[in-house]
């Protein structure tokens, strides 16, 4: 999933690479904004 995030910072083990997950990223926070609360996975 592209919104699975490391604590550290690095967008690695994307399939599609670092540059797509961040342009995802992006494109989420411009269309729904940055007041969405972040979900953790319990795993």
């Amino acid at each position: 999933c592209h919104r699975v995030i490391r604590k550290t910072g690095p967008f690695h083990n994307y399939a599609w690479g670092p540059v797509r997950k961040q342009a995802i990223l992006g494109w989420e926070q411009a269309r729904f904004g940055e007041g969405r609360e972040a979900v953790r996975s319990a795993a």
